[in-house]
């Protein structure tokens, strides 16, 4: 019984020294945390999505693992819109054999020519460099395509006025892009694209700074944030409501919480989530650790999360940080 048991027991303790290796590499498996879903269209997008970009940063065994370690926390989207070749070929080589796992946004109407990023509008160009996005991911189609920078209502009808439509038209009759899709951060050009009827999904810039507090306001008056959280009318809270009531999905860029960022991280992404309209927030993490952190925004406690309390917590004075240095 000992010669059967005693080969038995080091197999175990083999695989599961290997599996504690594994889940060290991987560093956030082992979170009991699981992903809440939203809809785009027919689509079903965890709310916590990743970036191309990011894929810049490692190399082709380090970017296998990333997408391994994703894949099981439920993420299914990831942004491939300004990633340079390097990050294009890892994220191929990560997708390998599991494009079917993974919602792919990408861009169009722009080209890398002499290793710089540019927007031609222009059909052929475009075209040639779809072709190569699609060939080097390794599939036939994006599950929305990306229209960039648009950032004025005079750009976009300028747009809607060229041959170069005809062409996303014939790329949606083709069944190469699902949909058809807007990265914009101007109030104005987003609202003309969205009033089209062609715009499925908004990538737009969604930061409690921008849209919560006024310049001027006054944090330390509980009283006026209070009629500030329940009278909140602006240009921006209006398009977030468009997009709920047309069913256009948003999706936005994370964004790093710097130093004089009233708001923590926790308290960017629960403010942007809750926003009308908003399905997925693209992350920015290029690591394991950094992405592990967002995570946590699956997990975290109400108080965590709840940016009003930033708008009743006063500052501390010049005299106060001035006495206690």
């Amino acid at each position: 019984m000992k010669k059967i048991l005693l080969p038995f027991l080091a197999l175990l303790l083999t695989f599961c020294g290997c599996k504690s290796h594994i889940n060290d590499k991987t560093n956030f498996d082992s979170i009991d945390e699981h992903m809440e879903f939203r809809k785009m269209g027919d689509l079903e997008v965890g709310i916590i999505s990743i970036r191309g970009t990011s894929f810049a940063k490692m190399d082709s065994t380090e970017s296998r693992q990333f997408m391994d370690s994703v894949l099981r926390k439920g993420v299914n989207y990831i942004d491939l819109c300004g990633a340079d070749t390097t990050a294009l070929n890892n994220v191929a080589l990560a997708l390998k054999g599991r494009r079917n796992q993974m919602m792919i946004q990408g861009p169009l109407g722009n080209c890398w020519k002499d290793s710089k990023h540019t927007r031609p509008r222009n059909a052929a160009d475009c075209q040639a460099d779809l072709e190569k996005l699609l060939a080097r991911i390794g599939t036939g189609y994006l599950n929305v395509g990306m229209l960039e920078n648009i950032n004025s209502k005079a750009e976009w009808q300028k747009l809607m006025k060229s041959s170069y439509m005809k062409y996303l038209d014939q790329l949606k009759e083709e069944g190469k892009i699902k949909r058809l899709g807007l990265v914009c951060s101007n109030v104005d050009a987003a609202y003309a694209a969205l009033q089209s009827g062609i715009i499925e999904v908004l990538q737009f810039q969604v930061n409690p700074n921008k849209d919560l507090i006024p310049a001027d306001f006054d944090t330390e008056d509980s009283t006026a944030v209070a009629e500030l959280l329940a009278t909140a009318d602006t240009m921006r809270t209006r398009l977030y409501e468009y997009c709920k009531e047309y069913n256009i999905a948003i999706v936005i860029v994370e964004k790093e919480s710097g130093k004089t960022d009233k708001f923590s991280r926790m308290e960017q992404m629960h403010f942007a989530l809750t926003r009308p309209g908003v399905v997925s927030i693209l992350s920015n993490a290029s690591t394991m650790e950094d992405f592990s952190r967002d995570l946590h925004y699956l997990s975290a406690s109400d108080e965590e999360k709840d940016f009003t309390l930033e708008l009743i917590q006063p500052e501390p004075d010049e005299e106060e940080i001035t006495s206690d240095n």
